[in-house]
């Protein structure tokens, strides 16, 4: 009896659809959504607000700096805070200040906000990587592993088609 209940464990095991699985992949793929519709707009911001070229590079570096800047302390607390606590907190943080660009008059607040937003982004990053590598066996890794992978692309390739309908 103990052998036949072993592959049944294993099978549910290497289920890849859960529940978690497929909140997480939503949520990523939001994130990148206005990840990359931030992205390519954000220089077009910084000239508006009259910043020249310089400034353009700070404003976009700023948030990779920042993000990585708090990987450490995102490691930290997804041990001593658990997952969920910390992907919420790193989600809520970058949710904010994606909706708060509307509100940014200078650039100086601008480049707050990606200060912010990077730590948003360092906070919410490592935990789908960590969550993907505790939670599947080497069977099911590589589908997994495809799947997220379109899970960051799909929103880049939604945002250039939305790109094309923009007026000039």
């Amino acid at each position: 009896m103990g052998a036949e209940q072993q592959p049944l464990m294993a099978e549910q095991k290497e289920k890849i659809w859960t529940k978690d699985f497929v909140l997480i992949c939503l949520a990523n793929f939001f994130v990148f959504l206005g990840f990359q519709m931030t992205l390519p707009t954000l220089p077009l911001f910084v000239e508006h607000l009259g910043g020249n070229d310089q400034l353009i590079g700070v404003v976009v570096g700023v948030f990779t700096f920042s993000a990585l800047i708090v990987r450490p302390f995102a490691g930290h607390a997804l041990e001593t805070k658990g997952r969920r606590f910390v992907f919420l907190l790193g989600l809520l943080i970058f949710v904010i200040s994606v909706g708060s660009y509307s509100l940014i008059s200078s650039i100086f607040l601008l480049f707050l906000m990606r200060v912010v937003q990077g730590i948003g982004w360092g906070f919410r990053q490592p935990l789908p990587e960590r969550w993907r590598r505790t939670s599947f066996q080497r069977a099911a890794a590589g589908k997994e592993w495809a799947i997220t992978g379109c899970r960051g692309i799909s929103p880049w390739r939604l945002v250039r088609r939305l790109d094309l309908c923009l007026p000039l």
